[in-house]
């Protein structure tokens, strides 16, 4: 359908797109996990829902670091770079982020993990805020300026 993702004062790291190409290819640090969900039903009863999800592995594992692939998918030159306010923002072609996600694990299989103790920094902005709330900003002394 020739879909286009579109990262608005975010880094790679914070889109779950990046968890089909993981979950598809199955890196070695990660593990399925089963999880019990419970849904109600329309006349009230309750049962259980029962699904899988591909994540990281036991304590020890390597985080994960989809900055790595964001950086080689701008390397290439299939990403618009540009700024809203002081936000960064990447557009790009889920398409060629799936291709490119394929065709690089093959090549190195701890594509999607951090391999150097910290996640890959962009050519483009500044990374601020923490683990789970991180910021993709041109100036972080502007963040919460009017």
């Amino acid at each position: 359908l020739d879909a286009r993702i579109l990262l608005l004062g975010v880094p790679y790291f914070r889109s779950s797109f990046w968890h089909l190409i993981e979950q598809m290819l199955q890196p070695q640090y990660g593990r399925w996990t089963e999880y019990e969900a419970r849904v109600k039903d329309p006349d009230g009863t309750e049962r259980p829902l029962w699904f899988r999800s591909f994540g990281v592995g036991p304590d020890g594992q390597p985080p994960r670091d989809f900055n790595k692939l964001g950086a080689r998918l701008e390397a290439r030159g299939l990403v618009s770079v540009g700024t809203v306010g002081n936000a960064m923002g990447r557009l790009f072609r889920a398409r060629d982020a799936f291709d490119v996600g394929v065709a690089e694990f093959r090549d190195d299989s701890m594509l999607f993990a951090t391999t150097d103790g910290g996640l890959t920094q962009l050519r483009d902005g500044v990374m601020v805020g923490e683990l789970g709330n991180e910021k993709s900003v041109v100036d972080p002394k502007l963040m919460y300026s009017a």
